[in-house]
């Protein structure tokens, strides 16, 4: 096998939230792998809160969504057309995928961070101006930089806790068994959360670790060596392409330097 197509034949574990799974699923494929579902992540929506938060949105300018998650809690949560729920409000998504969430149930943004993460949404306030009063969808757990900074500037903010994301408690006995076969090439992990919940899920660091680890980002890289994990691959920008990317990398440096062409 040659090294332009590095992931071919390799089995990859998918370890999001099981809705989410086949997108990266179908990346895997495009480029010769074979993805095997593994989830790590449970949604679990806050109806009640945001139901609650809903009927003081009238009081506020702006509402920031942080994942496509989020978005669909929202909608969940709605008696009517979210798009009527959110009328002359400001929609702000923390990046594209969000985005589009949001223009499926009918919502254009009017913020998108860029690059896509609460820096890339900062930037956007800075250059467009503070809001005056918002409310914030996000994770149970996730990241404080944006509520502190618009908090800091001013802006009345109101989080609203839209789901948790709790570990799955499905049998993962047979992912163990596969991963001490050695039937299993990598592992893609999402966030820091995924992280802590595979180590759990598969209950042992080193068996965990014998997988090729891939992770999106130097937060969740941190997290896996808090529980015990060896990372190997690091994506360079934090997407799932960018995680590919330098799996690929990893993959045909290896081949290369088994066959002694490094």
């Amino acid at each position: 096998m040659g090294t332009d197509r590095p992931l071919e034949r390799k089995t990859i574990l998918i370890t999001r939230e099981r809705q989410q799974q086949l997108p990266l699923a179908q990346k895997v494929r495009a480029r010769g792998g074979i993805p095997l579902a593994f989830p790590c992540l449970e949604l679990e929506p806050k109806l009640d809160n945001i139901q609650k938060a809903i009927a003081k949105l009238r009081k506020g300018d702006h509402v920031i969504f942080t994942s496509s998650n989020g978005v669909h809690c929202f909608s969940r949560a709605c008696d009517r057309l979210p798009s009527e729920v959110l009328a002359d409000m400001h929609v702000c998504a923390v990046g594209s995928q969000t985005a589009k969430a949001l223009a499926e149930i009918g919502i254009e943004c009017a913020i998108v961070g860029d690059p896509p993460s609460q820096k890339g949404l900062i930037r956007a306030f800075e250059q467009t101006g503070m809001p005056r009063r918002a409310f914030f969808f996000r994770a149970e757990k996730g990241s404080d930089q944006l509520i502190r900074f618009l908090r800091e500037h001013g802006c009345e903010t109101h989080l609203i806790v839209a789901y948790r994301m709790r570990c799955p408690a499905s049998d993962a006995g047979p992912i163990v068994d596969m991963i001490k076969r050695g039937e299993i090439d990598a592992v893609l992990l999402g966030s820091a959360l995924t992280v802590h919940h595979y180590a759990h899920r598969i209950g042992n660091p080193e068996l965990a670790s014998r997988p090729v680890l891939a992770v999106i980002s130097e937060q969740a890289a941190e997290q896996a060596k808090r529980d015990g994990l060896r990372v190997q691959v690091v994506a360079k920008t934090a997407s799932f392409d960018a995680m590919l990317d330098a799996l690929e990398d990893h993959f045909a440096q290896q081949e290369r330097k088994d066959h002694g062409t490094a």
